[in-house]
């Protein structure tokens, strides 16, 4: 079963086990699950799926600014996530190593 969505891929079939191999839709970080974890995670993320990682950043930034919504909240960090990425790309990692503050200072939120 391969399914797309808007915001994640289930990215090969089921194991033996009804294990499957999905991508978060912010950071692309691709973790191992089963179809009802699946299910449950997008309920509580307005309908995307996001690995633990940006699940807990979002849990933090809901935290401190209780006025937005979860799509709200999971569209910024998208955003942030897929900015990274890009920028990321374009970064050696030499640079990355002898001078990551650089790297930050230049490509945080305003």
């Amino acid at each position: 079963m391969v399914e797309s969505g808007k915001n994640f891929e289930l990215l090969r079939e089921a194991d033996h086990d009804g294990v499957l191999e999905a991508e978060c839709g912010c950071c692309r970080l691709k973790e191992k699950c089963t179809q009802d974890y699946i299910v449950e995670v997008k309920k509580l993320h307005a309908g995307i799926w996001v690995c633990g990682l940006c699940s807990e950043v979002l849990k933090e930034h809901l935290s401190k600014n209780p006025e937005i919504t979860m799509e709200e909240a999971v569209n910024g960090h998208r955003k942030i996530c897929h900015k990274l990425m890009r920028n990321l790309k374009s970064v050696t990692i030499p640079s990355l190593v002898t001078n990551p503050l650089a790297f930050h200072r230049e490509n945080r939120p305003l």
